[in-house]
């Protein structure tokens, strides 16, 4: 075990003078035929209050790239999952490190034991790596049960926190003239969002975004009375559901998936959503013109439709699609399908198909490969933290533009605002019902920046889910992209 010391003080959130704990290993990898060395740290870093009060510690893995000294700087990239609850886990192992675990395509449960493998798509041949476990997540933890929602658990405290991390991490490390890369997942793009700009804060300028399957406004996630969008968004990924599991009419079936998702989304942006916004002005007629146009679309009953009031929730449409054959779909990934009479998160298929073979896995790289043995448990998935978090602290405050809803589109805005340099990419999976795809597209169409800055933002979709890289074919792909953004 080696240790290090720093006493800087940070503007963002003040940290322990103390020494933090890490562990290392010296690893190597075959990587496309070719031997891949690098050091492979876990370890804690502890966070105190500006009177010097420990408030608790992070808990992170990091990768570093050996053999390279004397060369120009390497990116370092710090990759963090969402939830709010999740820890770092399936960018880790299911698709970014230097090891990962064979999913099997991600579709069925791969039979354990599960056996650990070299990585042929890890970002580590292009960045140097560091995956960041949020207070309450994995091994890190709030140093009192009673303070720690209060101090780390909404949606600033938590940005806040987390860049006081990566300040701290840079500076320990001497790494703040490498370029910094943030990849977030899910409501990791909330996260990443907020840090753009609080990171400019504090002097440390990110050179590139990766949003995966982001969530970046819960106003373009979250179906309510007044709040119609999430319908019209969700309705071009129940097409592509229903085709994959060929409950649409002939003709859309005769498509291409592209082709009949992109009809669909036509649709739902202008007819559709003029007939929501109309509202209660629709006679029967029409309301049900509009529900046997949608239910083309989605695969439902033209009468479930109507019984929704043309407002199809995501969990039912995962519900009811198969009910045929008493079997319900994931909401992460719609091609995967379990046995049941109704959707139940806690079951669903397309999460557990992913999360489980990479916690064993996580668990043999920490206490066989880099030695780290801990008798507690690792909170891959912290059930207590969204229903205590704090979203009201990510509501616009200044025009209203994001309702009553959690966003991190100012604070993203502002950040690519103050350096239109900074690169972003958004990547999203064709099957993700949680964050689809035109949710994010919608949202990263509304920021608030110059048409010179929008023209850079990259935009990708792929053959999978939320977690689309569970796809063998789809992570090649995203990793192709990734080496072309961070090459750029």
């Amino acid at each position: 075990m080696e240790n290090t010391a720093d006493t800087e003080k940070t503007a963002t959130l003040p940290v322990s003078p103390e020494a933090p704990e890490i562990y290392r290993s010296e690893r190597s990898a075959v990587i496309k035929g070719a031997t891949l060395k690098y050091t492979a740290e876990a370890g804690f870093m502890p966070i105190s209050s500006d009177k010097g009060e420990r408030l608790g510690k992070f808990f992170y893995v990091a990768y570093k790239k050996t053999g390279d000294e004397g060369a120009r700087p390497r990116p370092i990239s710090f990759i963090f999952n969402g939830g709010p609850g999740s820890a770092s886990l399936m960018l880790h192992i299911d698709c970014l490190g230097p090891r990962t675990v064979d999913l099997g395509g991600g579709l069925e449960i791969a039979s354990a034991p599960y056996r650990l493998i070299d990585n042929q798509e890890t970002l580590l041949q292009i960045s140097d790596l560091v995956f960041i476990d949020p207070i309450g997540t994995g091994y890190s933890k709030g140093e009192s049960s009673e303070d720690t929602a209060k101090t780390f658990w909404g949606v600033e405290s938590d940005a806040k926190s987390v860049c006081s991390f990566i300040r701290l991490y840079l500076t320990r490390n001497k790494l703040h003239m490498s370029p910094v890369y943030i990849v977030g997942e899910s409501y990791g793009g909330i996260r990443a969002g907020e840090m753009a700009a609080y990171l400019q804060d504090v002097g440390i300028q990110p050179t590139g975004l990766v949003l995966v399957s982001p969530a970046l406004s819960y106003q373009e996630l979250i179906g309510a009375i007044g709040n119609d969008r999430p319908y019209v968004h969700t309705l071009p990924t129940m097409t592509n559901s229903a085709w994959y599991h060929k409950k649409l009419p002939q003709r859309l079936l005769s498509m291409s998936q592209e082709d009949a998702y992109q009809e669909a989304k036509a649709w739902a942006g202008e007819e559709y959503l003029s007939a929501l916004w109309r509202g209660n002005e629709l006679d029967g007629g029409e309301k049900r013109a509009i529900a046997e146009k949608h239910a083309s679309y989605s695969g439902l009953s033209v009468d479930e439709i109507l019984q929704l009031d043309l407002r199809v929730p995501l969990e039912y449409f995962a519900g009811n699609l198969l009910r045929d054959r008493r079997a319900f779909l994931g909401v992460y990934d719609t091609r995967c399908v379990t046995s049941g009479g109704a959707h139940c998160f806690e079951e669903d298929p397309s999460l557990f198909r992913a999360q489980l073979p990479a916690v064993s896995a996580l668990m043999s790289v920490l206490t066989e490969e880099i030695g780290i043995v801990l008798d507690e448990e690792y909170m891959f998935s912290n059930k207590d933290i969204h229903p205590t978090w704090d979203f009201t602290t990510g509501v616009p405050k200044n025009n209203g533009r994001g309702g009553g809803y959690a966003s991190s589109m100012a604070e993203l805005s502002r950040s690519l605002r103050r350096n239109g340099q900074v690169k972003l990419m958004m990547v999203a999976g064709n099957y993700d019902l949680m964050c689809n795809r035109e949710s994010s597209l919608y949202s990263l169409n509304h920021l608030d920046i110059p048409p010179d800055v929008r023209k850079k933002l990259i935009v990708k979709s792929y053959d999978g889910g939320h977690m689309f890289y569970t796809n063998p074919e789809a992570k090649k792909q995203f990793f192709r992209d990734l080496e072309a953004f961070y090459e750029e």
